[in-house]
């Protein structure tokens, strides 16, 4: 799926904040507004907003380890089962539907100021205030920067040098290298006869390296059980069992909702009680507290 798999990879680089896609621009506004509210003789706000930059950062980060490990196991490597191995790519109305979405990405990347002006008359319409009047631009499309606080950033123009870095370096490297041969060997297979899926990355190998830096938090954990054979040197049956721990589960939600349980429980057996005589009591105690909070108001 080839078309299919471009799609979702400008998708989750769109997603992951990467340039030049919309996400990036998003993320870098509200990295400027965070850090324009830091101000001298202010230290409860400037702490809460270097926080909520760390927490942004970090968000970031997993965003793209996330969608690297989406992308790396839905369409990369071998077929992990049938249906894997014999998809086909999705007919042209559903393409055209992703590309759509995957252009607009790009361009509002690309040339974010235009679509900020549309969104700043909504903004100026709710609270009377105005983004726009805090940005300054050039006059040239393709470098037209987004400037807040003195701090300038141009998705066009980086867009636009990655290109051109990139070109420069192949033409670089076809000239240095002179002309390219190409010869194809078969791979080391470790021995065995060919590759199967069970020897590549698994959505587990994709997420241990942040299982590994967030221990604190994952508690990971893990088990070798090995079956006993004739003779250590010959290959037995192994098991490896990988687990985490949820530790807002187990020590937060989980005695929150148990205690919430708990007291719905009171409640309702010392409320619900099947006694007509008491739910007209409620009623009518319901009744009194409407009419005196109306004398009230």
């Amino acid at each position: 799926m080839p078309v299919t798999s471009i799609m979702v990879l400008c998708f989750s680089l769109a997603i992951s904040a990467i340039v030049p896609f919309n996400g990036f621009v998003s993320e870098w506004l509200t990295y400027q507004s965070l850090f324009a509210i830091i101000v001298p003789g202010q230290t409860s706000i400037n702490i809460i907003s270097i926080l909520a930059i760390a927490a942004l950062a970090m968000s970031g980060a997993l965003a793209a380890a996330c969608f690297v490990k989406l992308f790396g196991i839905s369409f990369l490597g071998k077929a992990r089962s049938e249906n894997a191995l014999n998809a086909t790519e999705v007919p042209a109305s559903m393409n055209v539907g992703m590309g759509i979405l995957a252009v607009f990405c790009l361009v509002i990347g690309l040339f974010p100021i235009y679509f900020l002006k549309v969104v700043d008359k909504v903004i100026l319409s709710i609270s009377g205030t105005t983004i726009v009047g805090e940005l300054q631009g050039g006059f040239l499309i393709a470098w037209y920067p987004i400037n807040i606080s003195g701090n300038a950033i141009a998705p066009s123009a980086i867009f636009i040098a990655l290109a051109v870095i990139i070109l420069a370096s192949s033409i670089i490297i076809r000239l240095v290298g002179g002309k390219v041969s190409e010869r194809k060997y078969g791979t080391w297979d470790c021995g065995f006869s060919e590759l199967t899926p069970r020897m590549q990355y698994t959505a587990t190998g994709f997420s241990k390296p942040l299982r590994i830096v967030l221990r604190i938090l994952y508690r990971p954990g893990r088990m070798l059980e090995t079956e006993k054979g004739d003779s250590s040197y010959f290959a037995i049956p192994k098991k490896y069992r990988v687990w985490t721990e949820p530790v807002f589960e187990k020590y937060v939600y989980t005695p929150f909702l148990t205690a919430v349980k708990r007291f719905s429980l009171r409640i309702k057996l010392s409320v619900q009680t099947g006694s007509t005589h008491a739910y007209l009591i409620y009623i009518l105690a319901t009744v009194l507290v409407l009419m005196l909070y109306n004398r009230l108001a």
